[in-house]
């Protein structure tokens, strides 16, 4: 059974076509490289979100991109990172609860559910993945993402975090027409798989 990243399902969701078949092809060859810390642009930039709200780091070190040994050409998108997460903070009353994370099946597939932060907001548990990047996210893309994240049990408010322009978007059911297309599209991806 393969057990592929939310992002790679997402990746096959959002592409149409023969594009679709070398994504499988060089997910179903790679996938078993191990994990490359180098090649991940945004861990130290989570990891750091993670430790601020857990506590392990001040809001100063938080805010002290150059302490944190990053390359040179990571710290300005970092510091814009941390200055709107920081603001979109500031504006939401919530203390740190562990995300829910696991795996969503359909089938013979396995898609690593992860969100990065937990927040309780008003007494409600959210499990929030972060987006980093300065290029909007999709409609469909949060729609697949939440759907995801939203089928594990006891996940609570789905939420994305669009840090670049401070704006939450949350959901706490996910439609049956949503879970129709996730197993729609699992089965697309299982049959390529099979097939290369």
């Amino acid at each position: 059974m393969p057990t592929i990243s939310l992002t790679t399902f997402v990746d096959f969701v959002a592409v149409a076509g023969p594009r679709r078949v070398p994504l499988v092809r060089e997910c179903k060859f790679n996938n078993n490289q191990p994990y490359d810390p180098r090649k991940d642009f945004y861990k130290r930039l989570r990891e750091s979100v993670v430790a601020f709200e857990k506590g392990s780091m001040t809001r100063a070190q938080f805010e002290d991109i150059e302490s944190w040994g990053v390359a040179e050409k990571k710290t300005a998108n970092f510091e814009d990172a941390v200055t709107h997460y920081l603001s979109w903070r500031d504006s939401v009353q919530g203390c740190w609860s562990e995300p829910v994370t696991g795996h969503r099946v359909f089938g013979e597939l396995r898609i690593r559910v992860n969100p990065e932060v937990g927040l309780n907001i008003s007494g409600q548990r959210h499990s929030v993945k972060l987006h980093f990047k300065r290029d909007n996210i999709p409609a469909n893309r949060m729609t697949i993402i939440q759907g995801l994240m939203g089928s594990l049990a006891n996940a609570g408010v789905s939420s994305i975090l669009d840090i670049r322009r401070e704006a939450y978007f949350s959901r706490t059911d996910v439609e049956g027409d949503v879970n129709i297309l996730l197993a729609a599209e699992a089965a697309a991806f299982m049959a390529i798989w099979n097939s290369v």
